[in-house]
């Protein structure tokens, strides 16, 4: 795969732990992984991927915005469509430090309900829109937050 020079650097018994480099990720020599990717940015180079991965994101996230809004629960949402996280803060979320001021109890237990209803979400903040989700699936979905923070306000 490369130069032995350039390699060693990546073996801790051949370059010492002062010029080990590691190499970790997603899909570093996991062939079923590497295969997923692949599949994965075929799927992104047909046409309208990306209207639909942001249109999806974009309704999931208007629809949760607007459900706590009218239950005057504060939330602060952040990112792009597609991928976007929310707090439970009404302090402006800038940065890393300010995602900190948000209610991690209360994301916690917005996390269990959803996943007691049938939504899982990644833990602890980020909603990730797919090419799999049909508009049943954004329905539920969107019925789903607005049970779960009916129950969140008591």
């Amino acid at each position: 795969v490369g130069k032995e020079e350039l390699m060693s650097l990546f073996d801790q018994t051949a370059t010492g732990a002062d010029s080990f480099v590691p190499q970790i990720g997603t899909l570093n020599g996991n062939p079923v992984a590497c295969a997923a990717g692949l599949a994965t940015l075929a799927e992104l180079r047909k046409g309208g991927a990306y209207e639909k991965l942001h249109a999806t994101g974009r309704q999931i996230r208007d629809a949760l915005e607007r459900l706590f809004r009218e239950a005057e629960i504060p939330i602060q949402t952040s990112g792009e469509d597609p991928i976007f996280g929310f707090y439970f803060t009404d302090q402006p979320v800038t940065d890393y430090r300010s995602t900190l001021r948000g209610d991690s109890a209360m994301m916690a237990q917005f996390n269990s309900l959803l996943l007691e209803q049938g939504i899982l979400k990644s833990w602890p903040d980020k909603f990730y829109a797919s090419l799999a989700h049909t508009p049943e699936d954004i329905d539920r979905t969107i019925e789903v937050f607005a049970s779960t923070i009916a129950k969140l306000k008591g």
